[in-house]
């Protein structure tokens, strides 16, 4: 129903905007999809041309296609909520982190990787989830990250 593979597939996600996603982020990602062989990555869609670059730079550091899923936009606001639970981690953007992104994940009780920065931006996710009691891995750098 969620447009995501069956058969036991780890599923990293991310819906913040594409435009947070960072070269150094995506390739940290993409790391992650190389060290679990069984797993996609699940992102949010907001323009088919990004969705183009998002999956041409992914084949670049080669992860094939398939690997990458898209979620369209739910008109109902609660829907869209419910599909972070079938999320296994979620993957914060650094430096420019989710907010009200986050918020859901903390809602769906999801376990979340951030990388807080110095700056405010960078530091709510992690404060969020801290705040809110929910599962929360903390990177030092990419490098941790991925």
């Amino acid at each position: 129903a969620v447009g995501l593979p069956g058969g036991g597939v780890f599923v990293f996600g991310c819906f913040n905007r594409n435009l947070k996603i960072k070269p150094d982020v995506y390739d940290a990602w993409c790391d992650l999809l190389h060290k679990v062989p069984n797993s996609v990555l699940w992102l949010r869609r907001f323009h088919q041309r990004v969705q183009d670059n998002l999956i041409s730079e992914a084949q670049k550091r080669g992860i094939n296609a398939s690997r990458l899923v898209f979620a369209g936009r739910l008109p109902d606001r609660l829907a869209h909520a419910s599909r972070h639970a079938h999320i296994d981690l979620y993957l914060d953007t650094p430096p420019f982190g989710g907010h009200s992104t986050l918020a859901d994940v903390i809602t769906a009780d999801r376990p979340c990787l951030v990388l807080p920065g110095e700056r405010f931006g960078s530091r709510v996710g992690a404060s969020l989830i801290m705040g809110f009691g929910g599962s929360i891995l903390v990177a030092r750098n990419l490098q941790d990250y991925s």
